[in-house]
């Protein structure tokens, strides 16, 4: 990843993911205040069509090759009914900076990490590629092709990491009071392999 003196970078990569070529943009600079940037994902939708995006949050430690991507939760859409409590945010608030989103504990094995995080607003676990009527409404099942979008910007914007995805879900901190992990705590570790051990164990 490179950047010149105005803090932009000039990097871009042109790979091949999933049977698509694609000359893809890195994501913007950092802002330098270490906070969550909102990034729209042109070409991304919702359930509803609707535009989404994804947060993120550049390590302090620019030079990292530590990357983790968190996929929100929210329920899956497969009828009327569970249409209607399926979550569809397109943007959702910030991630915050608590349990494994903390770059100040030590305790925490993913301080270091830059951090991408994904919301859920499509109702298929973020593996469809479709669009559907279910009863009277059209759905657009499109967290394949997002997630696909995310993974071709992170390629490009930290071209030093591997990409090799993997997912686990969050144990259930022992301590309910305390906000070390979202729910529904499901992240995939890139790049980095003992971060697929790490899961909610900050006390």
């Amino acid at each position: 990843m490179k950047d010149d003196d105005r803090g932009t970078f000039r990097h871009k990569t042109s790979f091949t993911m999933l049977g698509f070529a694609a000359i893809t943009p890195p994501f913007p600079a950092p802002t330098g205040s270490g906070d969550w940037q909102w990034v729209p994902m042109v070409g991304s939708k919702c359930m509803s069509g609707e535009e989404t995006g994804v947060h993120l949050r550049y390590a302090a430690n620019m030079t990292t090759t530590k990357l983790a991507i968190y996929l929100h939760g929210g329920g899956a859409c497969f009828n009327t009914a569970t249409c209607a409590v399926s979550s569809t945010s397109a943007h959702p608030g910030q991630p915050g900076s608590g349990g494994i989103f903390d770059a100040t504990d030590a305790r925490n094995p993913l301080r270091d990490y830059h951090w991408l995080s994904v919301p859920y607003c499509t109702g298929d676990v973020h593996v469809g590629e479709l669009v559907k009527k279910i009863g009277l409404t059209k759905h657009h099942f499109n967290g394949r092709a997002n997630l696909r979008l995310v993974v071709e910007r992170a390629v490009a914007t930290f071209p030093n990491v591997a990409v090799r995805p993997t997912s686990m879900r969050c144990r259930k901190c022992r301590n309910p009071s305390a906000s070390h992990a979202p729910p529904h705590a499901y992240y995939a570790p890139i790049g980095h392999s003992s971060a697929a051990r790490a899961s909610c164990t900050i006390q």
